[in-house]
């Protein structure tokens, strides 16, 4: 629950919340008191209560970090006698009661309801990242091993640091601090990475704030919390969503607890997140797009939007990787058209750009509209017989969607049908 700061009774100093807890700064700010780890008990309300102690000029003591009841005046009473045993001379009974009443009075308070229906439509369009991540939600890509997963991540966080648009096409609308939680590999390797990023941006490399993770994310949500507070995050990576769930599952519990789990650490955190997932090794030897990553069904249910990056061709005499972007679940709208990329890369620096999908295995896969489309790139004007045999669709089909698609396709001189010409892309201006 996100929580607005509190004046605390003594006037001046201010309850703030911390990760899952909070914290206050009291007495001249000379005394620091944390609570964490707070959970209910038999009706009563218990934290792990950190105190600190620290004078201009003299290093910081901490005198007391134990479990409390919080509710309970005798609890109170007897941390505060202990504190004043440590650092006589302050008034620890009504430092730590002003404390604890505060906290638990925050804590009974429930995000209130709000009237919907007639609310101003978010700020551009609610996006983070226009097409790919919607603030403040939750998107996810999955993909064989080695195909650029992660490399796309880290090349949206760069985006949203420096607010220059690095992917084509996806621009950013907000600037702001990235976390990357990582659970493959080192910080040494994607600070490379993100050098390599800023120079085929032309753009000097950002500070992106990186953790090595090895535990659960589910374990570690009150850590990352204080994280995302303290470092004003707006974007959290998690790469990867399997290694993430490690060990969140119960032995016997249902398929849906470690996904579950990690659902509801992100609705905590309350930031833009972009979950990096894993296809199983028959999904990866299909041609076509798979709608879903490894494992459990629920890690679709969980987000917002999801997207496929498969490879579409074997690497040009270039050495570019050609790869295909593909929307397979968007809640709130229909699913954006396929995506081809160039990704070249060597060792200095990587680089997208936008190309067609060529691949006419993979285009089993895209809509009619696309599949058209991609047959007309292919083998230039055609007769509807020929597309629909071409592109493995009925000839019914193939004339309704010409004739109602005028935005996409017309006849030529000849009485041939083609693709509409459409501009050509163009960069837009980075933000300011």
């Amino acid at each position: 629950m996100t929580a607005a700061p509190t004046p605390m009774p003594d006037g001046g100093d201010r309850l703030e919340p911390f990760g899952l807890g909070w914290r206050a700064v009291l007495a001249n700010r000379t005394i620091r008191v944390t609570v964490r780890r707070l959970r209910r008990q038999g009706g009563n309300l218990q934290g792990y209560i950190d105190v600190e102690y620290k004078l201009p000029g003299c290093p910081k003591e901490r005198l007391s970090g134990e479990v409390v009841n919080l509710s309970n005046g005798k609890g109170r009473t007897e941390f505060a006698n202990r504190l004043r045993e440590r650092k006589p001379g302050i008034e620890w009974r009504n430092i730590i009661d002003a404390f604890c009443v505060q906290v638990e009075q925050r804590e009974d308070d429930q995000e209130p309801p709000v009237w919907i229906g007639n609310l101003p439509p978010p700020i551009n369009g609610g996006w983070l990242v226009e097409g790919l991540l919607e603030r403040n939600q939750t998107s996810e890509i999955h993909g064989d091993g080695s195909v650029g997963k992660s490399w796309l991540a880290l090349a949206l966080a760069v985006s949203v640091t420096t607010g220059v648009e690095i992917l084509p096409g996806y621009r950013p609308h907000l600037r702001g601090n990235v976390l990357y939680l990582d659970y493959e590999t080192d910080h040494d390797t994607l600070n490379a990475r993100v050098r390599q990023i800023a120079r085929g941006a032309g753009i000097d490399s950002p500070n992106v704030l990186y953790l090595r993770m090895d535990t659960p994310f589910a374990d570690n949500v009150e850590r990352l919390m204080a994280i995302c507070q303290e470092q004003s995050i707006v974007l959290v990576i998690i790469d990867s969503v399997e290694a993430a769930m490690a060990g969140s599952t119960a032995p016997g519990a249902g398929s849906n607890e470690g996904p579950s789990k990690i659902n509801r650490g992100l609705r905590r955190l309350g930031r833009t997140a972009f979950l990096v997932d894993h296809i199983s090794a028959e999904q990866g030897q299909d041609k076509g797009v798979a709608t879903k990553a490894y494992g459990s069904i629920f890690k679709r249910n969980w987000v917002r939007s999801a997207f496929q990056l498969k490879q579409t061709k074997d690497a040009a005499a270039d050495g570019a990787n050609h790869l295909g972007l593909f929307c397979t679940k968007r809640n709130n709208g229909r699913l954006y058209d396929p995506v081809g990329i160039r990704w070249e890369i060597n060792d200095e620096l990587t680089a997208w750009s936008r190309e067609e999908i060529d691949d006419p295995e993979l285009e089993q896969s895209l809509s009619t509209v696309d599949r058209i489309a991609a047959y007309l790139r292919r083998e230039g004007p055609s007769q509807p017989s020929a597309i629909a045999e071409g592109a493995s669709l009925s000839s019914g089909v193939v004339r309704t969607t010409l004739s109602r698609r005028s935005d996409r396709f017309e006849r030529n001189g000849h009485g041939l049908w083609t693709n509409v010409v459409a501009g050509e892309y163009r960069e837009p201006e980075d933000l300011p």
